[in-house]
């Protein structure tokens, strides 16, 4: 936005950042309840359990500093690493695909299969989970297909959201002690790289590392490969770099050219600590209502780190504006949900077992089988 030109009100109902805080509010509150569902589902099931990564003291406290040799050594060797992580990444996205997607896949078959009215044999061979898993891997081949030959903004927000989904579901915070260690720790690291590391290293490490675009490897395999000229005339559309799906891009539909950038990270941190939240409402209630089921009226831990987050992603924003540079999201995120999560603890005289205790509804029920 030109100066002098500047307004409150165009800024803040822009689709670049009303977007953000939408899209990204949905993925942890899909992505908890998926994890919630999950482990539900799975409690008695040892081998899918054991499929989930539950974050540790050790790796909470650690993780800030894997992070920060990481980002390092992207920066000093990009060049090196940014196809290693293209490949990765398009793995990791195919896998990330399948497990947000073959829900509703089975879904749609199971409902075509029920309007055609197939017979048992039918309905096994064409609806069942491995058709739904098959459909869900093509549509993943394809999604990583479009990233790779158009480069566009929309599809890697796409896989960026799958992977938060994936990660939030998939990855356990066990109790508010491990949750407040990992997340310190991360504000810690983001604060360093956004706002100290350009003293240091002459560039604001984190930005550099998170703007700067990789060669798309199939430009690089092209060029060392004899292709016939109708081939090389598609070619040459062809992206010779792409951005890499670590953030969520939302451009702006009122002023071309700006963009705000929502780093993934910003969304999967907090995100963990509200499916533990919303764990937590789960174990308080069926500890205290046995036979009825839980509903949003007693999802108070979980409903204070939505709004935490909410209020902490317009502070960002708000810094944003103000500051003209980017700015160390968790640094606002963290507080505006740990302390708020804390508090809300102390008072309902939960702090203590949320701190230590072990509460998880799947293990206590693995830990009964095996006992038994």
């Amino acid at each position: 936005m030109q100066e002098g030109q500047f307004s409150w009100t165009q800024y803040f109902t822009d689709t670049s950042q009303i977007l953000p805080c939408i899209i990204s509010v949905f993925l942890i509150a899909y992505g908890s309840m998926r994890s919630l569902a999950f482990d539900t589902s799975n409690a008695e099931e040892k081998d899918n359990l054991d499929k989930v990564q539950v974050i540790n003291s050790s790796q909470a406290i650690y993780l800030p500093i894997g992070s920060s040799i990481s980002l390092l050594c992207m920066f000093f060797f990009s060049s090196f690493f940014q196809i290693i992580i293209v490949f990765i990444t398009a793995g990791v996205s195919v896998v990330a695909f399948n497990f947000v997607l073959a829900p509703f896949w089975k879904s749609c078959i199971y409902g075509i299969c029920r309007r055609r009215n197939f017979t048992d044999i039918k309905y096994r061979c064409c609806c069942n989970n491995s058709c739904a898993e098959a459909w869900s891997f093509m549509f993943s081949i394809l999604m990583v297909l479009l990233w790779l030959l158009t480069g566009h903004w929309l599809v890697i927000d796409v896989i960026g959201m799958v992977l938060c989904t994936a990660v939030i579901t998939y990855v356990r915070l066990p109790n508010l002690q491990v949750s407040t260690y990992l997340l310190c720790g991360l504000v810690v690291y983001d604060v360093f790289w956004v706002y100290f590391s350009e003293k240091i290293f002459k560039s604001n490490v984190m930005v550099h590392v998170a703007m700067n675009a990789a060669k798309n490897p199939i430009n690089v395999a092209v060029e060392k490969v004899n292709i016939p000229n109708s081939a090389s005339t598609f070619l040459q559309y062809l992206p010779h770099h792409i951005q890499l799906p670590g953030k969520l891009i939302f451009p702006s539909f009122r002023h071309k050219g700006y963009y705000a950038v929502l780093g993934l990270g910003d969304i999967v941190i907090p995100g963990l600590l509200t499916s533990f939240a919303l764990k937590f409402d789960n174990f308080k209630f069926k500890q205290e209502n046995p036979v009825n089921k839980s509903s949003l009226l007693t999802i108070n831990y979980f409903r204070c780190c939505l709004v935490g987050y909410v209020f902490g992603l317009f502070l960002a924003t708000l810094f944003a504006a103000v500051l003209d540079k980017p700015q160390p999201a968790l640094l606002f995120l963290v507080p505006s949900t740990l302390v708020p999560l804390w508090l809300l603890a102390y008072r309902k005289n939960d702090l203590t077992h949320m701190w230590t205790g072990s509460f998880d509804e799947a293990k206590i029920k693995r830990d009964i089988i095996n006992v038994v």
